[in-house]
Protein backbone atom coordinates (compact mmCIF):
# COMPACT_ATOMS: atom_id res chain seq x y z
CA UNK A 1 0.00 0.00 0.00
CA UNK A 2 1.31 3.50 -0.71
CA UNK A 3 0.43 6.29 1.32
CA UNK A 4 1.45 10.33 -0.14
CA UNK A 5 2.78 12.57 2.92
CA UNK A 6 2.29 16.50 3.02
CA UNK A 7 5.38 17.45 1.18
CA UNK A 8 5.67 20.76 3.01
CA UNK A 9 9.21 21.65 2.99
CA UNK A 10 9.01 21.51 -0.60
CA UNK A 11 6.15 23.82 -0.85
CA UNK A 12 7.56 25.76 1.51
CA UNK A 13 10.88 25.96 -0.80
CA UNK A 14 8.52 26.54 -3.97
CA UNK A 15 6.92 29.67 -2.18
CA UNK A 16 9.98 31.37 -1.00
CA UNK A 17 9.03 31.17 2.72
CA UNK A 18 11.59 30.42 5.74
CA UNK A 19 10.96 26.63 7.18
CA UNK A 20 12.64 24.86 9.81
CA UNK A 21 13.18 20.78 9.87
CA UNK A 22 13.67 18.72 12.93
CA UNK A 23 16.74 16.79 12.65
CA UNK A 24 16.13 12.91 14.25
CA UNK A 25 19.24 11.32 15.03
CA UNK A 26 18.21 7.50 14.00
CA UNK A 27 18.01 5.94 17.21
CA UNK A 28 20.33 3.41 19.25
CA UNK A 29 18.80 -0.36 18.59
CA UNK A 30 18.93 -1.54 21.75
CA UNK A 31 15.71 0.36 22.73
CA UNK A 32 12.60 -0.43 20.73
CA UNK A 33 12.01 1.22 17.79
CA UNK A 34 8.63 2.88 19.52
CA UNK A 35 9.92 3.76 22.29
CA UNK A 36 13.37 5.09 20.88
CA UNK A 37 11.05 7.57 18.18
CA UNK A 38 8.64 8.40 20.90
CA UNK A 39 10.67 12.00 21.94
CA UNK A 40 10.33 12.80 18.06
CA UNK A 41 6.74 12.15 17.88
CA UNK A 42 6.36 13.74 21.03
CA UNK A 43 8.37 17.44 19.56
CA UNK A 44 6.21 16.85 16.29
CA UNK A 45 3.25 17.15 18.29
CA UNK A 46 4.45 20.08 20.13
CA UNK A 47 5.53 21.74 17.23
CA UNK A 48 2.88 20.87 15.00
CA UNK A 49 0.98 24.18 15.17
CA UNK A 50 3.95 26.09 14.10
CA UNK A 51 3.79 26.81 10.58
CA UNK A 52 7.11 27.63 10.25
CA UNK A 53 7.79 23.71 10.79
CA UNK A 54 7.54 21.54 8.04
CA UNK A 55 8.95 18.30 8.66
CA UNK A 56 11.55 15.99 10.19
CA UNK A 57 15.17 15.48 8.65
CA UNK A 58 16.54 11.52 9.49
CA UNK A 59 20.04 11.47 9.63
CA UNK A 60 21.61 7.93 8.66
CA UNK A 61 23.48 6.07 11.68
CA UNK A 62 25.48 8.30 13.07
CA UNK A 63 26.64 6.94 16.13
CA UNK A 64 27.10 3.57 14.97
CA UNK A 65 25.84 0.88 11.71
CA UNK A 66 23.56 -0.62 14.79
CA UNK A 67 21.52 1.71 14.93
CA UNK A 68 17.68 1.78 14.19
CA UNK A 69 17.00 1.64 9.97
CA UNK A 70 16.45 5.55 9.26
CA UNK A 71 13.91 4.12 6.50
CA UNK A 72 11.84 2.90 9.41
CA UNK A 73 12.44 5.48 11.76
CA UNK A 74 11.19 8.08 8.74
CA UNK A 75 8.48 6.04 8.14
CA UNK A 76 7.51 6.05 11.46
CA UNK A 77 7.62 9.81 11.74
CA UNK A 78 5.12 10.08 8.50
CA UNK A 79 3.13 8.22 9.52
CA UNK A 80 2.67 10.00 12.96
CA UNK A 81 2.80 13.53 11.68
CA UNK A 82 1.70 13.15 8.22
CA UNK A 83 4.52 15.53 6.69
CA UNK A 84 7.51 13.66 4.07
CA UNK A 85 10.59 13.49 6.24
CA UNK A 86 14.39 14.26 4.46
CA UNK A 87 16.18 11.53 4.59
CA UNK A 88 20.60 12.75 4.89
CA UNK A 89 22.73 9.90 4.04
CA UNK A 90 26.63 10.55 4.73
CA UNK A 91 29.95 9.62 5.28
CA UNK A 92 30.74 8.55 2.00
CA UNK A 93 27.87 4.91 1.43
CA UNK A 94 29.83 3.34 -1.00
CA UNK A 95 26.50 1.46 -1.95
CA UNK A 96 24.55 4.62 -2.58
Amino acid sequence: MSVAYANETGAALRERRFCVTVEFVTPERPEPLAAAVAPALELGARLRADPRLTGFSVADRLRSEGDHDPALVAHRLAAADGRQPRGQWQRGREEL
